[in-house]
């Protein structure tokens, strides 16, 4: 009974192992059947892990296939593997491929059949005369004919086709088609052989006869037409006559100086009968023109606004009609003109500025920004503010956090510790074991508490630690990767595992400055788990920082101090430098948060989700410029990228990344001008 639950403990330490390292970002991609169902427990070049012994180089395929069946239990689980599959892993280990796999029939397309003795498609000859088609069909052998004689696919003989109606097979064996006759003016079609009435030139018209002949033009007076070339023509007037405005022809007149006037009858100039004019003062009666004229007179000289009168040369103010002005322009009497009153401008206060066309104070309109919760928009100076909240009212012993508004315990002195009532008490000496070390109270592990443990341990139990380090009979192991790759400015989450011995453990760490590390013991799997938290400095970048992790097994239950047991490893962290934005410099960044991040299995792709929170400004353009900037995912392990988003305008965003399950990472960061956030990618099935 101990010895299978020994058994059961080993597999659970197996398969979180596997986890494991798989957590921690060492999804290193295999290749074959060995690499794929043998490496894990062998290791990849055969030569062993704790897990399983030294894989027996050279050995045969038959051996392998024996200790699967019957042979080793922990192999039973390949059972599935055919003897193909077998002797490919026998071939990758130097051994011999000796299990016999019988060839499949192979299966033929027709017309090819399979030759039962060689395993083979072969495709039989076809009968004397014929040949096999593209379609692979054997077929009579087809005779070649000279036109006009075609093959007759019944017989394949050549024949004489015989001429559609209508055609004859002419000379030259050729079936044409015979030629009609035609009486004009008809000719024939050559293209349909019948006969057509070709069409009339432009302008002429076929006549009773069928002669096409030009349609006679019909010409308005005082044109006529002219035979010759079918026009309409205006003719020349008599001598003596020209033609008028009408189009008709008539006597040129004659032109008269006054006082004579033409004679209309006889075309003639003649010197008319005079009736003296009657005029009205102060004109008076030219006899000259026998036309009633204003004698001269001087005009007076008038003063504005004021105009001279012609009719009675004097001066006389004229009626004007006033204009009409549009506000704020009014009337000026003075010119009858519209003009721009000068108006004092008034004077305005602060957000209000002066409208120059009505010379009123006005408030400009302003784009409100956009806030995101708990801050909501202030109106009067369109900012992004933090309500005022009532401060909540506290019983001791706890106090006011002004920060969040809410009731806190408030945290006890060095050395002291709160008990169940609330109260600091002063913390009793303590006795810390070791890699952990007594610090103002309490006990805490610094930058070298595995190098401190180790000096005291090799000095108490030297031999001990050589066998727990090298020997073969070695229990307590530390499974943690032992490389890992970073940018500076982002954190750091480095997890360890330790199992192998039934008593109490203690693990610890060479905690990096800023570092936090915590442990816990899962007693289902009786093992104990480990994970450093560190937010890589800018100091760091380019550099390589080794970091220690160590873990004691510790004296008691009855075991003596020669059976003690420390060990120890060291993860080389390769800091690359810092991710830098690129587009935005202002800190206008509240909080970058990860509000989902899941693998889809089915899917086969890593769907994140998250928001960012920007802080209150004063521009909202700013505000606007830091919300287009893209969100970086990486993998926290070794800092490679694996996608980026846009947020949307309310600082939201959700990207999903296809991505196969064996580069699937555990842990992921966001990065968001400068700011990273990691959390842990949980698996959907």
């Amino acid at each position: 009974m101990h010895k299978m639950n020994r058994l059961k403990s080993f597999f659970s330490i197996f398969w979180v192992m596997l986890a494991f390292f798989v957590f921690s970002g060492n999804a290193n991609a295999v290749v074959g059947t060995y690499a794929g169902d043998c490496a894990v427990c062998h290791g990849p070049s055969g030569a062993g892990t704790v897990i399983a012994p030294k894989a027996i180089t050279g050995g045969s395929a038959s051996k392998i296939k024996s200790a699967i069946v019957g042979g080793v239990p922990m192999m039973a689980g390949l059972v599935g593997l055919s003897d193909t599959q077998l002797n490919a892993i026998a071939a990758e280990i130097g051994g011999a491929a000796n299990l016999s796999v019988a060839p499949l029939p192979v299966v033929c397309t027709s017309p090819a059949v399979r030759d039962a003795a060689t395993n083979t498609c072969k495709t039989p000859a076809c009968p004397t005369g014929q040949v096999r088609n593209a379609s692979g069909v054997c077929a009579v052998v087809p005779v070649s004919c000279t036109a006009p004689q075609v093959r007759d696919a019944a017989s394949n003989t050549c024949v004489t086709p015989a001429c559609p109606t209508g055609q004859v097979r002419n000379a030259s064996g050729v079936c044409a088609v015979v030629p009609v006759s035609c009486a004009a003016p008809q000719v024939r079609d050559a293209a349909s052989n019948t006969c057509v009435t070709p069409a009339c030139p432009t302008g002429q018209v076929r006549n009773a006869s069928g002669v096409c002949a030009v349609v006679p033009v019909s010409c308005a007076a005082p044109q006529v037409r002219d035979a010759a070339s079918n026009t309409c023509v205006t003719p020349a007037c008599p001598t003596g006559q020209v033609r008028n405005a009408s189009g008709v022809c008539a006597v040129v007149p004659v032109s008269c100086t006054a006082p004579q006037v033409r004679d209309a009858v006889s075309n003639t100039c003649v010197t008319p009968a005079v009736v003296p004019v009657s005029c009205t003062a102060p004109k008076v009666r030219d006899a000259a023109t026998n036309t009633c004229v204003t004698p001269a007179v001087v005009p007076v000289s008038c003063t504005a606004p004021k105009v001279r009168d012609v009719a009675t040369n004097t001066c006389v103010t004229p009626a004007v009609v006033p204009v009409s002005c549009t506000a704020p322009k009014v009337r000026d009497a003075a010119t009858n003109t519209c003009v721009t009153p000068v108006v004092e401008p008034v004077s305005c206060t602060e957000p209000e500025v002066l409208d120059a066309a009505t010379n009123t104070c006005v408030t400009p309109v302003v784009e409100p920004v956009s806030c995101i919760e708990p801050e909501v928009l202030d109106a009067a100076t369109n900012t992004c503010v933090t309500p005022v909240v009532e401060p909540v009212s506290c019983t001791e012993p706890e106090v006011l956090n002004v920060a969040t508004n809410a009731c806190v315990i408030p945290a006890c002195s060095v050395g002291e510790t709160m008990n169940a009532e609330g109260v600091c008490e002063v913390i009793p000496s303590v006795a810390c074991v070791l890699p952990k070390m007594l610090i103002n109270g309490a006990c805490a592990l610094t930058t070298t508490s595995c190098d401190d443990a180790f000096k005291k341990f090799e000095h108490e139990q030297h031999e001990a630690y050589e066998r727990a380090e090298h020997g073969d009979k070695a229990k307590l192991v530390i499974a943690v990767p032992t490389t890992q790759a970073i940018h500076a400015e982002q954190v750091l989450n480095l997890g360890m595992v330790v199992y192998g011995d039934e008593r109490k453990i203690a693990m610890g760490v060479n905690l990096p400055k800023g570092a936090r590390f915590t442990e816990s013991y899962n007693g289902d799997l009786q093992l104990h788990q480990g994970m450093l938290g560190w937010k890589v400095p800018k100091s760091a970048s380019g550099k390589t920082i080794k970091i220690k992790l160590c873990a004691e097994a510790h004296n008691e239950g009855g075991y003596s101090k020669k059976d003690m047991k420390f060990v120890f490893k060291t993860v080389l962290v390769k800091v690359l430098p810092e991710l830098k934005s690129t587009l935005v410099t202002e800190p206008v960044i509240g909080r970058n948060v990860i509000s989902s991040a899941v693998y889809n299995t089915a899917m086969q792709r890593l769907e994140v989700s998250g928001q960012v929170k920007l802080s209150a400004q004063k521009v909202n353009a700013v505000r606007k410029k830091s919300g287009a900037q893209l969100i970086q995912l990486s993998n926290a392990h070794n800092a490679a990228l694996l996608g980026a988003v846009k947020a949307k305008a309310d600082g939201k965003w959700f990207v999903a990344i296809p991505l196969s399950s064996a580069l699937m990472p555990r842990v992921i960061d966001a990065t968001f001008n400068g700011k990273v956030v990691t959390v842990m990618v949980k698996k959907l099935p």
